[in-house]
């Protein structure tokens, strides 16, 4: 697992040159690396949509999920050893060439001695100095500071009024904003701002200028959370006993029970095992993770963060089981859930996000939801009815949704359109059909508002 590491060049002007110009290097050398990290990223996520695309079943979906996961997690330092191993060779090659062409008569150590040692002093959890010192002389000299993973944070000079949880920049001052909050004894961070891609519900709520809602309120296990023949791998326990936190998220997770409204910390297009993009009609809101109760979020999306809550129990690296769910184990399922929650990046919120914390706009009813009491094959039926209503008036649109589930008890179809008026245009004339039908009057037709990201965005929201 890769640690994430900011390097702060000593401020002081440093008496000899040549350290001068080592902190100088330093701070140069770890920058590069750190692009060719991400560069290495953008390369493994490119090659995971090329996996998968050729993908002819489920075992060669999981292990290209599992060959992504693996090379994200080898993209950056293990440890803080590796990188001061890694900058004291160059430094020390470095050194050598630079010194060849300035004083080609200078002798210095013959290799494997080093001309420039570096180590690391450490101070306080997370925060260590960097020390170099040139062959012949002994004297060490502070070139820098390595910050590693929350000792990178500071806190904002600049609060929100009425937020919930403090806001921090990263001691590089980069925009992008975080918030700290607790978990027990824990002090966490994540980012400030987070994605949710809505679906019908949202858009319902955000239109209402409601709390987005998670679809499930209850930690008691429900009937389809329980272990059968054809999903073993679910909970072996009493229908109503209590859950604890790690197996609602389980839970959540392999997508049995949804305790949680579900966030990403990423605006790249996130892929579904079966190889698609996750895209909502509804569209997409950020969430301000300020203004949200922190006893609510759960960060989820690296390994350590899935440990903390009991997802995970094994080796990080080891390939998720292919079997099909009537053969998995609980182990099974949380392996799967865990390569799913880092490919996708998530941080959960339970029970509910307040609409104080999310960041959007709406950008009209754009949306006509088709829906329909009876079974699935004649709601079928009736949505190609209006369809054809719609073709023969010459009302065309976007794209379409059908739900694999029951909504409020009916079948549902969603449809988008260019703009408002072709989608009322689209709306009047389903009810139109709609209502002329006598019997049976099991059918409708709703509008939906379409949301997007504000028109101004905040300072390093993305």
């Amino acid at each position: 697992m890769r640690k994430k590491i900011i390097f702060t060049k000593n401020p002081t002007t440093l008496p000899d040159p040549s350290h001068e110009d080592l902190k100088s290097e330093t701070s140069k050398f770890l920058a590069l690396q750190l692009q060719s990290h991400k560069d290495t990223r953008a390369v493994v996520e490119s090659t995971l949509r090329s996996s998968i695309s050729v993908a002819k079943n489920r075992s060669d979906s999981i292990t290209a999920f599992h060959t992504h996961h693996v090379a994200r997690l080898n993209a950056g330092y293990a440890t803080v050893e590796e990188l001061r191993l890694q900058l004291e060779q160059h430094l020390d090659t470095y050194y050598r060439d630079k010194k060849k062409i300035e004083a080609p008569s200078l002798t210095l150590p013959v290799k494997p001695a080093l001309a420039v040692a570096v180590k690391l002093k450490v101070e306080g959890p997370d925060k260590h100095h960097v020390i170099c010192t040139l062959a012949p002389s002994t004297i060490e000299t502070t070139v820098g500071t390595l910050l590693v993973d929350d000792a990178r944070f500071v806190v904002s000079g600049v609060q929100p009024k009425g937020a919930l949880n403090v806001v921090y920049l990263r001691s590089d001052r980069a925009p992008r904003e975080y918030i700290g909050y607790k978990h027990g004894a824990d002090q966490l961070f994540v980012r400030r701002y987070v994605i949710r891609g809505l679906n019908q519900d949202d858009s319902y709520w955000l239109t209402q200028k409601k709390a987005l809602k998670a679809v499930e309120a209850t930690d008691k296990l429900l009937d389809k959370e329980l272990a059968t023949t054809d999903h073993f791998g679910r909970f072996r326990a009493t229908p109503g006993a209590t859950l604890t936190l790690g197996s609602q998220i389980l839970s959540h997770t392999r997508g049995w029970s949804k305790r949680f409204v579900s966030t990403t910390l990423t605006n790249k297009p996130v892929i579904s095992t079966l190889g698609k993009e996750f895209r909502s009609l509804f569209g997409a809101v950020l969430i301000d993770l300020a203004f949200v109760d922190p006893a609510t979020i759960f960060d989820i999306h690296t390994p350590s963060s899935v440990r903390r809550y009991g997802l995970l129990g094994t080796d990080l690296i080891k390939v998720p089981s292919t079997k099909p769910s009537a053969n998995r184990t609980i182990q099974d399922e949380r392996e799967l859930a865990v390569l799913d929650t880092v490919r996708t990046r998530e941080v959960l919120i339970k029970g509910a996000v307040p609409y104080k914390a999310v960041r959007h706009k709406n950008c009209g009813s754009l949306i006509i939801g088709l829906y329909d009491s009876r079974s699935a094959y004649l709601a079928n039926l009736r949505f190609d009815d209006v369809l054809e209503i719609w073709k023969s008036n010459s009302i065309a649109y976007e794209s379409s949704e059908r739900l694999p589930y029951r909504y409020i008890g009916f079948e549902w179809e969603f449809f988008s359109f260019s703009d408002a008026t072709t989608a009322a245009q689209a709306l009047s004339l389903a009810k139109k059909l709609i209502n002329g039908i006598t019997s049976p009057r099991n059918s409708g037709a709703d509008p939906f508002d379409v949301f997007s990201f504000p028109d101004t965005m905040p300072t390093g929201a993305l």
